[in-house]
């Protein structure tokens, strides 16, 4: 099959664009590189533009024709996204809207969307399953579910049929190396860990709270290994392929684990101890975030097949010690 990426030079949109490459199917790539990377793109058509830019997309594309649309592009930093309202809500929210006009043009009539375990917010302690209650509590999250109501409601208008996956935390990587994290700046956790390991500096690393509603007081996460969400898009494809209409499905581990937990599991992996310190909590974190996938399980057949905390760790390690520059 055909497939167009917005996003695809990303950490999960360059992931997902080697898998269906290795599977035989043709990726076109749509990019800005404001914090894609380079790397194994040359078995891709690559258009390096703005998702906003709705003229350049529709000339560089009315000759093609495609299969299905992963949406991946979008800005994605928790914290930027105080400061940073606007330009999340134009790339986020303006930016869907582009893009799913350019399905209409392009008669693209399958998309399935990244959304984020945002869209919840802070308001359960248990597995979350996708009819909850979305109220998000940082202004990602708020872009995020934006994005989801536009591509529903305009789903409607220009006859597209979706799937919304709602990850929870993406991590891990290509376990033969070729791709992996590499954020600039990096703030996920465990890549984020891993560099400060790595550094020659010995600085202490900053865990940001240590008084959540949790069993030791650090925020707990799901931990997905994006070769999982990669077979999720691919099953995905294929039922959607088959099916109409409007679909969500949380993508996890179905396992939490709290910041102090994936500390000690680092320490374990990499035979080294990490020393932190505690910094005021951040605004808009939830103390916990538990995904139920039971649907995604039984209507797309889907598990976690690479999400042990350990294989994770693992791959990250051995990816960030083949990349990091102690700078």
């Amino acid at each position: 099959m055909n497939i167009l990426i917005t996003g695809g030079a990303g950490f999960i949109g360059s992931h997902i664009a080697l898998k269906l490459y290795e599977k035989g199917h043709e990726v076109t790539i749509i990019d800005d590189f404001s914090t894609g990377n380079n790397c194994f793109l040359e078995n891709y058509k690559v258009i390096k533009c703005d998702i906003n830019d709705f003229e350049k997309l529709k000339f560089k594309l009315s000759m093609e024709k495609f299969d299905l649309l992963f949406h991946l592009a979008s800005k994605s930093i928790l914290t930027e996204s105080y400061d940073k309202y606007q330009k999340y809500y134009l790339t986020n929210v303006n930016g869907t809207e582009n893009i799913m006009k350019l399905c209409n043009k392009l008669k693209i009539q399958k998309v399935i969307f990244s959304s984020s375990a945002s869209v919840y917010g802070n308001l359960y302690s248990r597995p979350i399953k996708e009819c909850d209650l979305t109220n998000p509590s940082n202004p990602y999250g708020s872009t995020k579910l934006k994005a989801e109501e536009l591509i529903k409601d305009l789903g409607k208008e220009y006859n597209i049929d979706s799937i919304i996956f709602r990850f929870f935390n993406a991590c891990g990587g290509d376990p033969k190396l070729r791709i992996g994290e590499n954020h600039n700046p990096e703030t996920h956790l465990i890549p984020s860990l891993i560099r400060n390991s790595l550094s020659k500096k010995k600085e202490s690393f900053e865990v940001f709270g240590n008084k959540f509603n949790t069993n030791d007081g650090f925020a707990i996460r799901d931990y997905l290994n994006v070769m999982d969400i990669c077979s999720a898009f691919i099953k995905g494809m294929f039922w959607l392929l088959n099916n109409r209409g409007h679909n969500i499905f949380n993508l996890g581990s179905n396992k939490g684990f709290s910041v102090k937990q994936i500390i000690n599991e680092c320490e374990i992996v990499i035979k080294k101890n990490i020393n932190y310190k505690i910094k005021p909590r951040r605004k808009g974190e939830p103390d916990y975030l538990l995904s139920d996938i039971s649907k995604a399980t039984n209507v797309l057949k889907w598990k976690p097949k690479y999400s042990t905390i350990g294989e994770i760790i693992k791959t990250s390690y051995l990816w960030q010690s083949k990349i990091f520059k102690d700078e």
